[in-house]
């Protein structure tokens, strides 16, 4: 999914992990539209809206890195362990703070997958959160 691949960077496990989560958040909010939008084909932005907002969240994102550990490499967990550690800014009043922080760690896998110019990783990666994403987005489809 590299939108440009001018960005790639051969450093990206240097990356601030906030840097890296940044941009994974933005990874994985696009596969979730697009799976939205293809699995209730003529719906209206705002109920695409909602039922992305159930997958994209703290809680749904910390549950599916819970699924994902036991296929990630050792420079992948690497990278998951330095954004569960960051020192975020804000976090948001409604936001367990352990699922916020597991949250930046996925985001940050995402974001070093995204810069480091390796699409087949990171779409396995987003393969494998595919069943789970599906379950959000049904379960906020009803």
């Amino acid at each position: 999914m590299i939108m440009n691949e001018g960005f790639i960077d051969g450093n990206a496990i240097q990356k601030n992990a906030l840097t890296l989560a940044f941009i994974g958040d933005a990874v994985f909010e696009r596969y979730v539209r697009e799976l939205a939008v293809y699995m209730i084909p003529g719906a209206k932005v705002r109920k695409l809206h909602v039922v992305c907002a159930a997958a994209v969240n703290c809680r749904s994102q910390s549950e599916i890195l819970t699924k994902l550990e036991k296929e990630l490499r050792e420079d992948e967990l690497s990278v998951v362990r330095r954004g569960m550690n960051s020192k975020p800014h804000s976090i948001p009043k409604h936001a367990d703070i352990d699922d916020y922080l597991r949250a930046t760690g996925f985001e940050a896998l995402l974001g070093y997958l995204e810069l480091s110019g390796n699409p087949e990783r990171l779409s396995e990666i987003l393969a494998s959160c595919r069943e789970s994403v599906e379950e959000y987005i049904n379960g906020a489809n009803k």
